[in-house]
């Protein structure tokens, strides 16, 4: 009986070993293009460059996950969906500009902490939270023309001059709120429509 569970055990032992192999495997590591295909998770490893296709579809089933000093950039006509969330600490750039024609649709949530450069969202779509928090300093922060279902967040974020921290023209099911930003944010004369509150530094966006 011992031995027999002792063999049910290796082989299980093996199994685990052997799926948690495939799981590592199925992260993309990013380190030029991302091709257009479907990818379970992508990971951009510290100080490399991700630029999306150009063209095509480009899913991602988990999460996209953006390292130190990296850059995730999305320049073209592709549509770039990512199902769970984008997630970024101490990255170098956020870039996701879809030119005509083309999408971004992250369906969880954006997440970009202590960004070194410039964070540039325009035109996409965020179905939870967008969060752009203790960038220090920072190139510039726009957020433009983007559909966010949750709550957009802009905090703690220290930027090169006034008016380069944009929130112009989204529209934020929840609230946008700003707190601790130098200089505070701005509209440029196009504000944003909200379903929530606009709190603090938002609070004339």
């Amino acid at each position: 009986m011992i031995q027999q569970l002792s063999w049910r055990l290796s082989i299980l032992a093996c199994a685990l070993a052997a799926g948690a192999g495939t799981a590592a495997a199925q992260t993309f590591n990013c380190t030029g293009t991302l091709p257009a295909g479907s990818y379970t998770a992508v990971s951009v490893p510290a100080n490399a460059t991700c630029n999306v296709s150009t063209t095509g579809n480009v899913s991602v089933a988990v999460n996209v996950t953006v390292g130190l000093g990296a850059t995730l950039q999305d320049l073209g006509t592709a549509t770039f969906t990512v199902t769970s969330s984008l997630l970024a600490v101490g990255a170098s750039q956020i870039y996701l500009v879809p030119t005509t024609g083309g999408a971004v649709n992250i369906l969880g949530s954006v997440s970009a902490t202590g960004t070194k450069g410039r964070v540039d969202i325009r035109n996409s779509f965020i179905g939870g939270t967008l969060s752009v928090a203790n960038s220090s300093p920072s190139q510039y922060i726009n957020l433009t023309g983007n559909t966010v279902s949750g709550n957009l967040l802009n905090q703690n974020n220290i930027t090169m001059a006034a008016g380069d921290n944009d929130i112009v023209g989204n529209a934020i099911g929840g609230s946008p709120v700003c707190t601790g930003n130098m200089p505070p944010p701005q509209d440029g004369g196009t504000p944003n429509t909200v379903g929530g509150n606009k709190v603090g530094q938002c609070s004339g966006l």
